[in-house]
């Protein structure tokens, strides 16, 4: 198991950021490659799992300083529902 006590808050906010953005965005880019034709829209969809994961990254790296598994997951799981959020609004 990966400690990750000794690590101040933005440094964990900072790998739960990144680590949510980079693994979202690739599935949702596995799940949508066949609808996103133009690279304008690649980097709408970057920007837009970008802007999700901020909160949850917000919310894990306080809620998780022992576990940096649990603090990627958790980051995870607060984008992945941020964006359901989103869209089950917009339809």
């Amino acid at each position: 198991m990966s400690q990750v006590l000794a690590q101040p808050y933005w440094k964990r906010f900072a790998i739960a950021l990144c680590a949510a953005t980079v693994l979202v965005f690739a599935c949702s880019l596995s799940m949508q490659l066949h609808a996103l034709k133009e690279p304008e829209w690649v980097l709408a969809v970057a920007a837009g799992v970008l802007v999700a994961s901020i909160p949850g990254s917000a919310l894990s790296a306080l809620a998780f300083r022992h576990n940096q598994l649990a603090l990627i997951l958790g980051a995870q799981l607060l984008t992945v529902a941020a964006l359901a959020a989103w869209f089950g609004l917009r339809a």
